[in-house]
């Protein structure tokens, strides 16, 4: 199990190829792969009856009084409470616990556990079945709405852009590349033998990925690639453009550290006099957080019951609003397993919307991050 974790820390650390590593969402993303396949080694035991304790929703009615009230599920859990964020349903709050799906205000059903959440303008997409091999994934989409849609099965390494409408994944010895605009493959790009690594970083336009073949001693040995939608045309590219390419990706920060023309993000925070605050630096300071957009100083409180936690960001919103999560204090790093929190800028105030130790699969450009995926 360990070996399998190392596997995947050295092939996420091999793609970053600069300091700008996100130590917590790599070690998140190699605790929630590990943690699944724990849990199906280890079926019928305490461990699995207690995840699916774990898993325990209750829902109820968002409290501002602009939507309609929501149905709670056919079998009510008792062990966690959650408030349905549903302000803006273009990027509604979306999180996942075991095959149940939180999406705004909706709640959906999926065949099985999904590995997966991609949520674009135009809807959500999940997928499902990585554990059991790639003879038994599926893609679906819906609107909410909706029913679930298969869009694509027996496929693997699945990965949304972060900017853009891009979906990329793997299918044989293709690579396949979706538009989530226009719900429909764009491209199909042939390997010709070679195999794919990470990182897969979709743009706008364009895809860049990492390609290599038996003679590579490891992944950072591979070739880095471009493939433009719009011309068809697959270049090879230095590793500087492949770095370019994943600070594209990733876009300019929302909240930034130490000063306001500071490109440094803050994702991190500690629950200090009831307010958020930044870790502390080398020397014991807690440098202050602005917003990037207005240069404002953040100040936001969060509700009784969490001094002292340590929580991180891991869905914005929209341009006011960010949705948080109470880090875990067990198994590698602090594995977000904590209760789940909104939080708005303007009002300067956080909400819990889901409390309880919860095994969260939640967005995030590797299809989750937590415990459980």
């Amino acid at each position: 199990m360990n070996g399998m974790l190392r596997e995947l820390l050295s092939e996420r650390a091999d793609a970053a190829g600069s300091h700008d590593l996100d130590l917590l969402d790599l070690i998140a993303h190699g605790e929630r792969r590990v943690t699944r396949r724990r849990r199906v080694a280890l079926a019928g035991t305490a461990a699995a009856v207690a995840l699916s304790v774990g898993a325990s929703l209750a829902l109820v009615q968002a409290g501002d009084g602009t939507s309609p009230p929501v149905s709670p599920p056919t079998d009510p859990p008792s062990n966690a409470d959650v408030l349905p964020d549903t302000a803006d349903p273009s990027r509604p709050l979306t999180y996942g616990v075991n095959a149940t799906i939180y999406y705004g205000d909706r709640i959906i059903e999926a065949a099985e556990d999904p590995d997966g959440l991609y949520v674009f303008d135009d809807g959500l997409w999940f997928f499902t079945g990585e554990n059991e091999g790639t003879s038994t994934t599926h893609l679906y989409y819906t609107d909410g709405s909706s029913e679930p849609v298969e869009i694509a099965r027996g496929i693997d390494r699945v990965t949304p852009g972060e900017v853009g409408s891009l979906l990329v994944w793997q299918d044989g010895d293709d690579v396949v590349i979706y538009d989530t605009n226009v719900r429909d493959v764009v491209a199909r790009v042939p390997l010709n033998g070679q195999r794919l690594g990470n990182p897969i970083i979709p743009l706008e336009d364009t895809v860049h990925w990492r390609e290599y073949d038996d003679t590579a001693d490891s992944i950072s040995d591979g070739r880095s690639v471009r493939y433009d939608v719009s011309t068809g045309t697959r270049t090879r590219v230095s590793r500087a453009d492949e770095r370019a390419a994943g600070a594209r990706a990733a876009g300019p920060p929302h909240l930034v550290v130490g000063s306001a023309d500071s490109r440094n993000p803050a994702e991190d925070f500690t629950v200090i006099d009831s307010r958020l605050e930044f870790d502390t630096d080398a020397q014991g300071a807690r440098p202050p957080v602005f917003v990037a957009a207005t240069g404002e100083r953040l100040r936001v409180t969060v509700p009784d019951g969490y001094e002292g936690e340590s929580l991180g960001v891991r869905q914005w919103l929209d341009d006011d609003r960010f949705a948080l999560v109470v880090h875990g204090t067990g198994g590698i790093g602090r594995v977000p397993t904590g209760d789940l929190l909104v939080c708005r800028i303007s009002s300067g105030e956080c909400r819990t919307v889901a409390s309880g130790e919860q095994d969260w699969l939640l967005p995030g450009a590797f299809g989750g991050v937590g415990a459980e995926g």
